[in-house]
């Protein structure tokens, strides 16, 4: 004589707010993952494939101690870059490709979700262009993320200035995502997400741009909410990494 009820969404909402220990476990990944992602761009070159590109990420991450990774993914020019689950192919990197990385390490069961974008040889006005609005986009979201904000006030922020600066028709799901034990751990950075940020959630902000036969922009911080607005626990440069 009982009645059963869904908790699920209790739960995620229990597990958005990380206690000390998850937070060091969270730093570590975001630390081992940015390391394996800066590697691979210091060991870039033409003639490379994402294959090859794949596994110098992997192996970086197993030797800055991850346990594992979860969705990897090297996506490489035209054929590929807008391809969001890209699975690295025999795709050889060209001059004037853009390189996008979306990457994830784990430590001790905690997750970091990062991205970044390179282009080899000298950028178009369109691809400086494109990721401009990306990064400033993102930025928004880092400068306005801090206790008492509504997520969807700040999914509006960041849509709204890509429309304005880039793409009046662009559509996104989130634009970044709390993370733990789970890449999508508790609440989404959407437009309907009433959650209202607290001290010690950990998230994953992101403002990617697909463009389907010419590449994929996104730029993407792992941070934690302070009791005053928020800490970039990531490691990687925010400009546009050109290659030669």
């Amino acid at each position: 004589n009982y009645e059963m009820q869904d908790i699920t969404g209790l739960i995620y909402k229990l597990r958005a707010i990380k206690d000390k220990e998850e937070i060091e476990r969270f730093k570590k990944a975001a630390e081992i993952n940015s390391k394996a992602i800066n590697y691979a761009i210091k060991n870039l070159y033409i003639g490379i494939t994402e294959q090859e590109i794949h596994t110098i990420i992997l192996t970086k991450m197993l030797q800055e101690g991850a346990d594992e990774w979860l969705q990897t993914t090297v996506a490489v020019g035209k054929q590929n870059g807008h391809d969001i689950y890209n699975q690295p192919t025999d795709k050889k990197v060209e001059k004037g490709d853009v390189i996008r990385f979306d990457t994830t390490a784990v430590y001790k069961g905690y997750i970091s979700d990062n991205s970044k974008t390179v282009v080899v040889g000298e950028p178009s006005e369109r691809v400086k262009k494109i990721y401009d609005v990306v990064e400033k986009a993102e930025k928004l979201l880092l400068e306005n993320f801090k206790p008492g904000v509504k997520l969807s006030e700040l999914y509006k922020l960041a849509v709204n200035y890509v429309r304005k600066e880039l793409d009046p028709n662009y559509r996104r799901g989130n634009v970044g995502h709390s993370v733990g034990i789970e890449i999508y751990d508790g609440p989404e950075i959407s437009e309907n997400e009433e959650t209202v940020l607290v001290p010690n959630m950990t998230f994953s902000l992101e403002v990617p741009y697909h463009v389907a036969g010419f590449g994929g922009f996104n730029y993407e911080d792992s941070v934690v909410v302070t009791e005053n607005g928020c800490q970039v626990v990531s490691l990687l440069n925010r400009d546009l990494d050109i290659i030669y």
